[in-house]
């Protein structure tokens, strides 16, 4: 660590955390540190503390003398092989474990411990689609990847999400350098009792219809959301015998989707439909819609204390904010196509 950093107190690195956290710009930061603690620091600085704190979890100074190690040879063996079986263990779940039963350590010398053998944090993480599916996704993508933007311009895309305030980074796991980490396909998700579940609509003009549900999406309720909000929203989506509609309707394969009484009302309604691969998020673009509403409500996590909170916020932020993202997302619809194509299926960053 540069001597910038090694002459900032802990607390003041840990608020530079704490606020690149909530979403501040580094200009924000500056001001905020030299408001708070009459301290100036640059930018550099500021980006030298999060890289440290992304790849060690920890701000402060790193021990220079020759500290005798609190773990035996044995020990420190041990945690190496919990974490070579499950490459997500934090530090945290590292000294929680009751099958190591080392309660002296620390999450910062469980956090040494692993460094020292080279098992060292990454968010280079490769997500396990299966081989079938890894081959309908290059034919989808070869499929559609020469098409004009006009062409995607006409998609509208769907999905249903369960929301709540939450930091969207990148997944970090322990890996050795130059080491390929493979994991089944998405993280678990957190539950936080604010948690509400949406099904919405984007098409380029803007945002579409947001639907607030409780329970399962089956084929009943979901035909229930495409009658009452769908065809409303978007009237030319229907197309008759022998006129295609001006739209072309995007969902997954979840199983409420694939039902029969849902594809004879799409097909009795003339409704164009793409031939969505499955395992491939990565591909529809409202996700990251979904993403960027959870970063905007975590940036007021504090106000919001329960699910009709989190609901008001989640409209305003859906009518207010998400149309301005979304041109750019269908921009990068055919360069996600031809990520697929050259990853030879396997999923894509987004």
């Amino acid at each position: 660590m540069s001597s910038a950093t090694r002459l900032l107190s802990n607390k003041i690195k840990y608020f530079v955390v704490l606020k690149a956290e909530e979403g501040d710009k580094y200009d924000q930061i500056v001001e905020k540190v030299k408001k708070m603690f009459q301290k100036d620091i640059s930018k550099g600085t500021i980006t030298k503390i999060l890289t440290k704190y992304r790849e060690t979890d920890d701000v402060r100074n790193q021990w220079k003398g020759s500290r005798p190690s609190l773990l035996n040879a044995e020990e420190q063996k041990s945690i190496v092989k919990e974490v070579k079986k499950n490459r997500l263990l934090t530090g945290v779940a590292l000294t929680r474990n009751k099958k190591l039963n080392i309660h002296k350590a620390s999450v910062r010398t469980m956090q040494r411990v692993l460094r020292k053998q080279g098992l060292l944090p990454s968010t280079n993480v490769v997500q396990r689609i299966s081989a079938k599916n890894e081959v309908k996704r290059v034919n989808f993508a070869e499929i559609y990847v020469g098409k004009s933007y006009e062409f995607f311009e006409k998609i509208i895309f769907s999905d249903e999400s369960d929301l709540f305030p939450k930091k969207c980074g990148r997944l970090y796991v322990r890996k050795f350098k130059g080491e390929a980490i493979t994991l089944d396909y998405g993280p678990i998700p957190r539950h936080d009792p604010r948690t509400i579940k949406v099904w919405g609509v984007i098409s380029f003009a803007g945002v579409g219809p947001l639907v607030l549900y409780d329970g399962t999406i089956d084929g009943e309720r979901y035909l229930e959301l495409l009658k009452t909000h769908l065809l409303a929203a978007f009237p030319r989506l229907r197309g008759t015998k022998t006129r295609k509609g001006h739209f072309i309707w995007q969902q997954d394969n979840a199983p409420g989707h694939k039902s029969l009484i849902v594809k004879n009302w799409l097909k009795e309604n003339g409704i164009e439909m793409l031939d969505w691969p499955a395992q491939s998020p990565d591909l529809n673009i409202i996700e990251n819609v979904w993403a960027f509403i959870q970063e905007e409500l975590w940036k007021i996590n504090y106000k919001l204390e329960n699910k009709d909170d989190v609901w008001r916020e989640t409209k305003k932020i859906w009518y207010e904010k998400v149309g301005k993202i979304i041109p750019k997302l269908y921009t990068s619809f055919p360069k996600r196509l031809q990520k697929v194509i050259d990853n030879q299926g396997k999923r894509i960053d987004a």
